[in-house]
């Protein structure tokens, strides 16, 4: 890889304080939201490279169980995120811009690329998808679930992608995927969501809002006949918008703050319908 995007390396912590606990699932850390209601749906969030210590997915959890989902975040990356975003990015109401003052930008950039460069090598299939794997079958085995669906962010949307090319889910979503080939795409075989972003930065392993046809046509029947009678993936676009906006967009944007909210109700409406049980009437907010 030989440069890394901003939009992979920059974003806004959002305000408010998660609710949620720490519990260990599958002999992996996880942040862990659960609904007022008992109920044996499971959402289990699989995160961008910031990982489960942010506070924003831990925000976004609280609101799926607010939905009447127990929501799952576990530590996809073994305990190693980008540390440097935590660490350095402002709060969406600090400042205007994506990373604060132009001093402060030149530090983000020149000390989180090095990270990520070093980063992704150890972050491959085979050390991501161990943990990915135990959450989800002791979601089933220990706790009971008897719906469960992912949700990826960024670096987590290729994983709930594979995720949905396997029985250990019965439908997935993905907000922004990166990494993404036609061959993950092709071999999905339960139903899912797409969240797009009318802008992403590579063309290469991201499907921005104008590439939708493209994936569209890789997914139907008539394209690639090994569909033939698979559940649908749907594709939703959202103006305005680049990559992160679901996970890290800026909350004082109105745009960015109702495409990050809609992105979310857009998912949890889906899984309602594909879990086949009504679920809380309260509309996902964050």
């Amino acid at each position: 890889m030989a440069d890394v995007p901003e939009c992979c390396r920059s974003g806004f912590v959002w305000q408010g304080t998660p609710t949620g606990s720490i519990e260990t699932i599958g002999g992996v850390e996880a942040y862990v939201a659960r609904p007022k209601t008992p109920s044996t749906h499971f959402i289990v969030i699989l995160t961008d490279v910031f990982g489960h210590g942010l506070p924003n997915v831990r925000l976004i959890a609280d609101s799926v169980a607010a939905c009447g989902f127990n929501c799952v975040v576990p530590d996809i990356l073994n305990g190693d995120p980008l540390a440097d975003f935590m660490d350095k990015a402002p709060s969406s109401s600090a400042s205007s811009t994506i990373l604060g003052t132009v001093t402060k930008a030149v530090r983000i950039a020149t000390t989180v690329v090095p990270s990520m460069l070093m980063w992704f090598p150890r972050h491959t299939d085979a050390l991501t998808l161990p943990p990915v794997i135990a959450v989800l079958e002791d979601v089933r085995r220990r706790l009971g679930a008897t719906k469960v669906g992912t949700i990826g962010y960024c670096f987590g949307g290729r994983y709930s992608i594979l995720m949905g090319a396997t029985d250990r889910v019965d439908a997935f979503a993905a907000a922004h995927p990166s990494n993404v080939t036609h061959k993950d795409l092709a071999a999905v075989v339960r139903p899912g969501l797409l969240c797009l972003a009318e802008k992403e930065f590579m063309r290469n392993g991201m499907i921005a809002v104008d590439q939708a046809p493209e994936v569209e046509r890789l997914l139907s029947a008539a394209e690639n006949p090994e569909r033939a009678g698979r559940p649908p993936v749907l594709l939703k676009g959202f103006k305005g918008t680049t990559h992160g906006f679901a996970v890290r967009g800026d909350e004082d944007d109105p745009v960015v703050r109702m495409a990050r909210n809609d992105a979310l109700a857009s998912m949890l409406e889906f899984f309602k319908s594909a879990f086949g049980a009504s679920h809380s009437t309260v509309k996902a907010q964050l």
